[in-house]
């Protein structure tokens, strides 16, 4: 998932130009719709609170905030604190 964030939020920052907007939109669904299925298995192989964050994190993505390897640090230490 944290790819797939990490493109959304990239593919966000780069195609700013009136040109690139359809191209963009295009992108951004396709990318989103991965992130769904990812979110799906999260929901039945994970924990409510992993599913949670997880959730709450691509909400921020898909409103603008971007996706760096510091918030996917984050995530990463997150998920095998609760999974342990």
């Amino acid at each position: 998932m944290g790819e797939e964030l990490w493109m959304y939020s990239k593919n966000r920052e780069l195609l700013v130009d009136e040109e690139d907007k359809q191209y963009l939109s295009e992108n951004l669904n396709e990318i989103k719709k991965r992130i769904d299925v990812m979110i799906k298995y999260i929901e039945t192989n994970a924990s409510a609170d992993i599913l949670s964050v997880a959730k709450k994190l691509c909400s921020t993505v898909y409103h603008g905030d971007s996706f760096d390897d510091e918030k996917y640090n984050e995530l990463i230490s997150y998920i095998q604190t609760v999974g342990s």
